[in-house]
């Protein structure tokens, strides 16, 4: 057997576990995220979520949220919302950053803003966010915030009995990210 031949099990241990390393982000614990929608007469509307996903592919940093698990705390607002958001189709928002186009903390914390490919009812935008990342724990504490436009996605403006929310919405996440 020649010396190439014996050391191709460990070439092939070697790139599995660079691989798996490259995609190995994940999210710890329950993440948070809220959007808040507004409206006239100070109508507002905050709803959760608390499923997200990340990876690493490519050079790119994927995360990958729920939409089907929003919750308003009203059950006729969450089915409506559910409903503009058409989840049965599009069951996930996701935000796409080049990996290079990210600062991370060199000391202990670092906030910056950085543009993405943010997906959502099928439609995928470029999307300005900010952000803060602490590294902590073998980790990263990451906070983030951005604005939809509803136009920006063609979802259509929500309305009920007349009253309808304004065309942007602010999305806060916060969540602890492993390597």
């Amino acid at each position: 057997m020649s010396r190439l031949a014996k050391l191709a099990p460990a070439f092939a241990a070697l790139t599995f576990a660079l691989t798996a390393s490259a995609g190995g982000l994940e999210v710890k614990g329950t993440p948070s995220l809220k959007f808040t929608a507004v409206g006239p007469g100070g109508l507002k509307i905050n709803g959760t979520a608390d499923e997200l996903k990340a990876k690493e592919e490519d050079g790119k940093l994927v995360f990958k949220a729920s939409i089907k698990t929003l919750k308003t705390g009203i059950g006729l607002r969450d089915k409506h919302t559910k409903k503009y958001l058409d989840v049965e189709h599009w069951p996930d928002a996701s935000l796409v950053i080049e990996k290079s186009k990210v600062k991370y903390p060199e000391g202990s914390k670092v906030s910056a803003s950085a543009t993405g490919k943010f997906r959502l009812h099928g439609v995928t935008h470029d999307q300005k966010f900010e952000y803060t990342a602490e590294k902590k724990d073998g980790g990263y504490d990451v906070t983030g915030k951005l604005t939809l436009n509803l136009d920006d996605y063609k979802i259509e403006q929500p309305c009920y009995l007349g009253v309808c929310v304004d065309k942007d919405i602010k999305v806060d996440v916060s969540f602890k990210l492993k390597d």
